[in-house]
């Protein structure tokens, strides 16, 4: 039997309660972590996949240089962010001028431009170049931060002042574990001294 109240409303029999916040919560997140898993299965696969395709390239290699791209891609994002934050007014590093950014930026892209050429070719001097040019953006982003803390302050950094670095750092350890990779021989382009002769 149903049981209206005073505004005409149904109610529901007694003890009869649909699922809690916390139930449809935990069902969420574990249908968001099933997602993410199989997302990052295919992500994998993706990689090996596409190591298996160039002779000589390593599943790590295949992984930094991924790294080296998405790390290049949020290090200009934070260049566009406000970097220095003073009486109300903001500006970016791009937005700064000066030599510094453009120097930088065309450094930046001329390494990405590399690591592309790198990932169709397979040839050794974008395989370095990429890495070692990953390198030197980290340490100039380690200069000009310290440069900025000591001459602007650290209370007059923005957010953009701490990415930058930080984003820098992690494109320049992308191309640490490349030329690693080389210095292990793990990727190079001349045949293996195993194969067999032709």
């Amino acid at each position: 039997m149903c049981i209206r109240d005073r505004f005409g409303a149904p109610q529901g029999q007694p003890g009869q309660q649909g699922p809690s916040a916390g139930q449809q919560l935990g069902a969420a997140a574990s249908q968001f972590g099933a997602a993410a898993n199989s997302a990052f299965n295919q992500f994998q696969n993706a990689v090996v996949a596409e190591a298996g395709k160039v002779s000589g390239r390593s599943i790590r290699a295949t992984y930094a240089l991924i790294g080296v791209g998405v790390a290049a891609l949020l290090v200009l994002i934070s260049m566009v962010l406000p970097y220095v934050s003073l009486f109300g007014f903001h500006e970016s590093l791009l937005g700064g001028g000066g030599w510094f950014p453009v120097t930088f930026t065309l450094l930046l892209v001329g390494t990405v431009a590399v690591g592309v050429a790198y990932w169709f070719t397979n040839q050794k001097w974008a395989f370095i170049t990429t890495g070692a040019g990953s390198i030197l953006m980290a340490f100039l982003s380690v200069i000009l931060t310290i440069y900025s803390m000591v001459e602007i302050g650290v209370s007059y950094l923005s957010i953009g002042a701490f990415l930058f670095p930080f984003f820098s750092l992690a494109m320049g350890a992308a191309g640490g574990v490349l030329l690693l990779e080389l210095k292990a021989c793990l990727l190079y382009t001349s045949p293996s001294p195993r194969d067999p002769k032709t």
